[in-house]
């Protein structure tokens, strides 16, 4: 397959009506109103053999059998079949006797059972080894939602009816009735103990039944502003979390009923000053006042492993090595200091030769070499090997330093300062070469080359930012005009077609390069000074941060990819795995289902990265 064309979990050309994990986590398999069901590589999202077809209408619900050998499904078209998720082929059915719709179904645990629920009313039993059906409990609407508890024993029912019931499997009886909502309960789900039922409603709300004696036990849990289509157990019993056509996913503590306390990219105790990707993409660093560097999963803002501590002033700003081995940062401290990203601890000394407070820094194409900028107005490079010295002081600019960057051969090194100007070094001498970049009239915050190398982006106190060509020195296009504070910092996309920018104004904004163009913005998000920006190489996102914020931005339509955080007070929470189920006839091209990487920690599957399956048509 070509990787450039490639796109995870692209198959579907329709709305995605729900999703299942394997139990090994190894696959996801989806379905939709495309009347065909796909399994998918959970890690890489790329789909497995064939569509498995065979429906003839859409398909509402999936499941796995414990073993993880068979997957049963249901459709409008009122059947169920049972398929082998080796061959792809019907193990069997289609299964018949639902005289409408069948909405939901689920595998008992033993893998003995598999039950049943549909708009005609109804509730079957089956064998899941023979198909034959056992029982057939008439409801009084229809039903939406089933479950089995986890040993096997009772099921549990979701109804149009507002009412959730509970049926002993073998005696095929109802036990009791459970009330209380004010709306069709759209969801229903067994603790992993077996001691409390979960239930979601289109009324808003969360309940959780003792599932022996059937009195309420926790909630009604407000907090969703529209209907709540799913919730799920965590694996330690501790917590629930739902989801909502709110558009939003809630954790809450079981024993508190309140929110979970999780706060994604919580821990900087300063203002967070500097951010960078790595290489790769994968883990986002930051650098703050408090002295300390941080490195996140970006797609959940959890940490990964402790604080970096070692500096004694705030830290002004990071970079990763080429190869995403070390992460260096440049502090008030005077000095640098450099860290294996791997292990969390400094490698070799702080680096000390600067007279005044850091506040650049970059690493050299290759990762054998630094520069610095600093307070005393002057550059440092560095080898890495040594850990010493090289070239330098450069002397030139007669302000701080602010800004450094290697171009991208390597030759020559960029500098900013707050005489606002632009100087270029030759990076193996360090000699000043003829020809200073005057066109800003304030300081430089920041200055960047285009990926190619064709092009010097500058970012000023002025409020505006400049493209020049990196070879001429003469002016692209610009000055890039919009922002109303000083502009703080800038940062190309990975293609080099984008430049994002961060300002004081409390706004990040995207620009076309080619025209100088506003595309995006003002984005407001942040509710103070934006001081910091990065983009990710996976061309879909970058980062910006402020004093106590950190966000997470798609750069092609400026939406939110992790909403904005306050350090020291938010109510953020982290989405738990969830069978979500869409509604027929939803509303063309809305998300439908987060899928998401999992890893196991603290009982539950925490979620790694997010992808959303949409409505492909058109």
């Amino acid at each position: 397959m070509d990787q450039r064309a490639f796109e995870p979990f692209k198959g579907h050309p329709g709305i995605i009506y729900a999703v299942a994990y394997s139990p090994n986590g190894a696959f996801i398999a989806t379905c939709e109103g495309d009347r065909t069901i796909r399994i998918w590589e959970a890690n890489t999202g790329r789909q497995v053999g064939e569509p498995l077809e065979g429906h003839e209408h859409w398909v509402l619900a999936i499941a796995y059998s414990p073993d993880g050998q068979r997957l049963v499904s249901c459709s409008i078209d009122e059947t169920i079949r049972v398929w082998d998720t080796s061959t792809h082929q019907t193990a069997m059915g289609p299964l018949e006797g639902h005289t409408s719709w069948v909405r939901a179904v689920k595998y008992s645990p033993d893998g003995v059972h598999i039950a049943s629920g549909g708009k005609d009313w109804l509730l079957k039993i089956w064998n899941a080894s023979e198909g034959d059906c056992l029982a057939t409990l008439k409801h009084p609407d229809e039903v939406i939602s089933v479950a089995f508890s986890q040993d096997s024993k009772r099921i549990v029912t979701g109804c149009q009816d507002q009412i959730v019931r509970i049926y002993n499997v073998n005696q095929r009886q109802l036990v009791r009735e459970l009330t209380g909502h004010r709306a069709c309960v759209r969801c229903v789900q067994y603790s992993t103990d077996d001691s409390l039922i979960a239930s979601a409603s289109d009324d808003h709300t969360i309940r959780l039944w003792n599932a022996s004696t059937g009195e309420l036990d926790k909630g009604p849990l407000r907090g969703h502003r529209h209907y709540v289509s799913g919730v799920s157990f965590s694996r330690d019993g501790q917590q629930v979390v739902s989801s909502s056509e709110d558009q939003s996913i809630r954790v809450w503590d079981i024993a508190s009923g309140e929110y979970a306390s999780f706060r994604p990219f919580e821990g900087h105790s300063g203002d967070i000053t500097t951010v960078a990707y790595s290489p790769d993409g994968a883990f986002l660093a930051t650098g703050s006042l408090d002295k300390t560097l941080r490195i996140w999963e970006p797609g959940t803002g959890r940490q990964i492993g402790e604080a970096l501590e070692g500096h004694t002033g705030g830290i002004g700003s990071i970079a990763y090595s080429p190869d995403g081995q070390h992460l260096v940062s440049a502090s008030q401290d005077y000095t640098l200091r450099v860290w294996d990203t791997q292990t969390g601890r400094q490698v070799g000394r702080a680096l000390a030769g600067h007279c005044h407070g850091v506040h650049a820094v970059a690493y050299s194409p290759d990762g054998l070499r630094l520069v610095s900028g600093s307070d005393d107005g002057t550059l440092l490079v560095w080898d890495m090997h040594t850990q010493e010295t090289v070239i330098g002081p450069l002397d030139g600019h007669t302000g701080p330093v602010r800004a450094v960057q290697y171009s991208p051969d390597g030759a020559l090194i960029a500098s900013g300062a707050d005489d606002g100007l632009l100087k270029f070094w030759d990076a193996r001498t360090g000699n000043c070469l003829v020809g200073v970049l005057a066109g800003h009239r304030s300081r430089v915050r920041c200055v960047q080359y285009s990926p190619d190398g064709l092009l010097i982006a500058s970012a000023s106190d002025d409020q505006t930012i400049r493209l020049w060509n990196s070879w001429t020195g003469d002016p692209i296009t610009g000055p890039l005009r919009g922002h109303r504070n000083c502009v703080s910092s800038i940062s190309f996309s990975y293609d080099g077609q984008k430049l994002v920018s961060a300002s004081e104004d409390e706004s990040v904004r995207v620009w076309d390069v080619a025209s100088g163009q506003c595309l995006l913005g003002p984005l407001y998000g942040h509710m103070e000074p934006v001081i910091a920006i990065s983009c990710s190489l996976d061309k879909h996102r970058f980062a910006s941060s402020g004093h106590n914020s950190l966000r997470i931005w798609n750069i092609n339509d400026g939406t939110s990819a992790l909403p904005l955080v306050n350090h020291y007070s938010s109510s953020c929470v982290p989405p738990l795995f969830i069978d979500i189920i869409g509604q027929p006839g939803g509303e063309r091209g809305r998300t439908e289902i987060p899928i998401e990487s999992l890893r196991s920690n603290q009982g539950y599957s925490v979620v790694l990265e997010w992808r959303v399956l949409r409505d492909r048509r058109g």
